[in-house]
């Protein structure tokens, strides 16, 4: 069991790849072709045309619709009975994974994997940079829930109104199940336990501990060098 865990916590840190999103990160002019200013803004106009569509309430209602014609369909061909008996399921049913989820959350939160974001860098982004940052921790979040791999989130040099966990608010971050530190990480975690993570890393990552600390730059700027982000690692 315990190497199924480790086996699902090194997934989940390889993945990363896969939350970030590649556009902020600095390719250092390895792109094969640049874009023309024409197609950039096609791309831009598409994406936020994309964005919209996304966040339109008709779209929520439709899901909610469509989840209640299907509940409907299966109570029609259902008797009294049966539907009581059914809907008494259901919402035991409902129960169960909403304990489930509790207690996956608590013992994530005290014995998982931990990972620490080190959110000291604020003051070099701007509000767009920001919001994508957010998203990107939303994301991480809801794919330890979703692969259900025990991880333990840290945020390091955070405030409850500085910008990311303002941003975070409209994520219902102020509900989730993570440590909150004012101070800065190499302060609180053992130093002889530390891992910095980072896409200029000369080693990759073979192997997840649960004594270790992997720190994570939250970090969303293409003008910053990996210079700055190595003296950060060296301090």
């Amino acid at each position: 069991m315990k190497q199924e865990e480790e086996d699902e916590a090194h997934e989940f840190l390889g993945n990363f790849i896969n939350v970030i999103d590649p556009s902020d990160i600095n390719k250092n002019g390895r792109d094969k072709k640049k874009k023309t200013k024409k197609e950039k803004k096609k791309e831009k106009r598409e994406h936020l045309k994309e964005k919209r569509k996304k966040k339109r309430p008709e779209e929520k209602k439709r899901k909610k619709e469509k989840k209640r014609e299907a509940l409907l369909k299966i109570l029609n061909n259902l008797n009294e009975e049966e539907k009581i008996a059914f809907l008494k399921e259901r919402k035991l049913s409902e129960i169960k994974k909403k304990e489930e989820k509790k207690q996956f959350l608590i013992k994530s939160y005290n014995e998982g994997y931990k990972i620490c974001f080190n959110c000291s860098f604020q003051n070099l982004m701007e509000e767009k940079e920001i919001s994508s940052l957010a998203k990107q921790i939303f994301l991480s979040y809801h794919y330890m829930l979703k692969k259900k791999v025990p991880v333990q989130f840290h945020f390091t040099h955070m405030n409850d109104n500085d910008d990311i966990s303002s941003t975070l608010k409209k994520y219902s971050f102020d509900k989730w199940m993570v440590h909150i530190h004012k101070d800065d990480y190499w302060n609180i975690f053992n130093k002889d336990k530390i891992v910095v993570l980072s896409p200029d890393a000369s080693e990759e990552l073979e192997e997840i501990k649960k004594d270790e600390v992997y720190i994570i730059s939250a970090l969303v700027d293409r003008s910053v060098s990996k210079v700055l982000k190595m003296k950060k690692r060296k301090e």
